[in-house]
């Protein structure tokens, strides 16, 4: 029975429809009804977009973040592996300019040797010419 007395109440009791339905209009009224209908479905559609962005804001904001810490990662491991792979470049190189110092010290090493050698011919020749007689001036004729 309770499930009628609301059905019965519906019947009777006149809604806005109903009235709207048997109320007689005028032009204005009738105009200004529809600008109303027409705000109140864009006002409608409004607040779906701004309850599907508040039912997507979280997950967007995360979903950027996520892409920038990505991308973080990302060139942070570039970095360090290109550190990595300039450093044992460089260690390569070092010993090749290792070899390129053995061979410079070689080099002066038999400098040193030359200038020392030198040295001793350059004194043995002074002593020879200290021992040897000055020459005799030719006389005049």
């Amino acid at each position: 029975m309770p499930e009628n007395s609301t059905a019965q109440e519906r019947e009777t009791t006149p809604t806005q429809e109903n009235m709207a339905l048997t109320t007689p209009m005028t032009g204005d009224a009738a105009y200004a009804r529809v600008r109303v209908q027409a705000v109140e479905d864009s006002v409608g559609e409004i607040k779906s977009d701004i309850r599907d962005i508040k039912d997507h804001r979280h997950p967007d904001f995360v979903h950027l973040l996520q892409i920038f810490g990505g991308g973080f990662v990302l060139l942070a491991s570039m970095l360090i592996g290109a550190y990595f792979i300039i450093d044992s470049k460089f260690d390569k190189v070092g010993v090749k300019f290792d070899k390129v110092d053995e061979k410079f010290e070689k080099l002066n090493d038999r400098i040193d040797k030359l200038s020392t050698t030198s040295t001793r011919v350059d004194v043995k020749l002074e002593d020879l010419l200290a021992r040897i007689p000055p020459v005799p001036t030719p006389s005049k004729r």
